[in-house]
């Protein structure tokens, strides 16, 4: 989410998104399908599902971030906006989804909330 929110920052501020940000975005997805995969392995079921919506909004957000170079590229202030608008709901998705799993993970452990 950090590297994403770089990009999108930067979409804020009409600012092209540099390859070292795009690298970071690459590396932080691959980490998040690492640990995604580890954990459909050890479960519990109850949080493998709620995986499902993290990565549907991570995937959104990835697609999203990959555009942003053309985006801000065209100068467009509109679509510039819009842009952001799009990435600001994925986000807001994403962090929500995130929520939801702690809750549950922290429930499970017997951890206060």
């Amino acid at each position: 989410m950090l590297s994403l929110n770089r990009v999108t920052d930067k979409v804020w501020d009409h600012v092209q998104p540099t390859d070292g940000d795009f690298e970071a975005v690459k590396n932080d997805a691959r980490n998040f399908y690492l640990a995604g995969g580890r954990l459909s392995l050890w479960g519990p079921e109850d949080l493998v599902a709620l995986c499902r919506p993290i990565r549907a909004a991570v995937e959104g957000l990835y697609s999203l971030a990959f555009d942003s170079y053309d985006v801000v590229a065209s100068a467009d202030a509109t679509a510039i906006d819009s842009h952001f608008d799009a990435c600001r709901v994925k986000a807001d998705m994403a962090k929500a989804a995130l929520a939801e799993f702690m809750d549950t993970a922290r429930t499970i452990l017997g951890t206060p909330h």
